[in-house]
């Protein structure tokens, strides 16, 4: 156990760790977790808009054809709204991968040429968004003090406290 832990402590049984280092351990996966869980979300709304595409497409849905990629702006928009902006531009440019891979006859990646103008739309529509998300969430942030501060006087000590654990919830 000893040499598993030199050279690699992720593998090592955690009862073969000091609690010091059980939780030391226990905070770094929980770091790397909710580092990673927004872009595995972003991954599952991109999933789930090609999902409900092609099976549109499957069903003769008239008009599916003409949507061509709103679903995949609609995760993008989840992903930075919710997510954040890294998360939204990278929901960006896998639903461009995944759309020139799975919806185009071709199952390629390659961008033709008559399609670059419609693909620098879309980029551009994605880093508005995200952009617009960036700066209501420094927004939100940066009127958190004075929000409370206004609650305290208005409604006592008890208001001021929930909007604290609000910023806390944000945070994660």
């Amino acid at each position: 156990v000893r040499s598993i832990r030199r050279f690699a402590p992720s593998f090592a049984p955690s009862a073969a760790l000091h609690p010091g280092e059980r939780a030391e351990r226990e905070g770094s996966v929980r770091r790397l977790w909710y580092g990673a869980a927004p872009y595995l979300l972003a991954i599952m709304s991109v999933a789930t808009a090609l999902g409900v595409r092609l099976l549109l497409q499957r069903l003769g849905v008239v008009g599916a054809s003409e949507m061509r990629m709103s679903l995949f702006l609609y995760a993008i928009a989840f992903s930075a709204w919710y997510l954040g902006a890294g998360p939204g531009l990278f929901a960006a440019i896998l639903s461009t991968l995944t759309y020139n891979y799975f919806l185009k006859d071709s199952h390629s990646l390659r961008i033709a040429p008559d399609q670059v103008p419609f693909y620098i739309a879309f980029v551009l529509f994605a880093v508005v968004i995200t952009r617009f998300t960036a700066v209501r969430r420094r927004v939100e942030l940066a009127q958190q003090p004075h929000l409370g501060a206004a609650l305290d006087h208005a409604f006592g000590d008890h208001a001021a406290g929930h909007v604290a654990d609000l910023g806390d919830a944000e945070d994660l």
